[in-house]
């Protein structure tokens, strides 16, 4: 071995504690408490009180989840008034860990604290669309584009 080949000093966010390992890629073999989403979905992630509590030193964060918050309200407005889009579900994610059952590649599971703050689209059949960019103003012309709403 050399230069900086492992093993290393990791942290298991799973079982809660520090050990010397190899980094392992989280896989569906890992079991987890998970939230199950199926169908055609639009998941905003944001983090969990916990997770924002331990973010909150982070420069910028407030004003971050302020502009994520704005965006996700009007965009939920949006999709409850117009009957275009009562085909679609949603929800605010705040749990650590999600599957998603049905998209394209799926089963996958998705270890939410790597997204904080990103919108999640997906469908049966189809690939999942990650939206890292935050935005006050909406989600609107993403969610038309990737469900193909006129």
């Amino acid at each position: 071995m050399e230069g900086f080949d492992g093993p290393y000093l990791l942290w298991n966010s799973i079982d809660r504690k520090w050990k010397i390992d190899f980094p392992r890629i989280f896989s569906n073999a890992v079991k987890t408490d998970s939230s199950v989403f199926e169908g055609n979905q639009v998941l905003f992630i944001r983090p969990s009180e916990e997770k924002f509590e331990s973010l909150k030193d982070e420069n910028g964060i407030y004003e971050v989840d302020s502009d994520f918050g704005f965006g996700i309200q009007r965009t939920i407005d949006s999709l409850d008034l117009q009957a275009k889009y009562k085909h679609l579900k949603y929800e605010v994610v705040t749990e650590r860990f999600i599957e998603i059952n049905d998209c394209k590649n799926c089963p996958i599971k998705i270890d939410t604290d790597t997204v904080l703050y990103t919108t999640i689209l997906t469908a049966p059949g189809k690939d999942i669309k990650v939206i890292k960019t935050v935005n006050s103003i909406g989600y609107l012309s993403a969610i038309d584009d990737f469900f193909d709403i006129k």
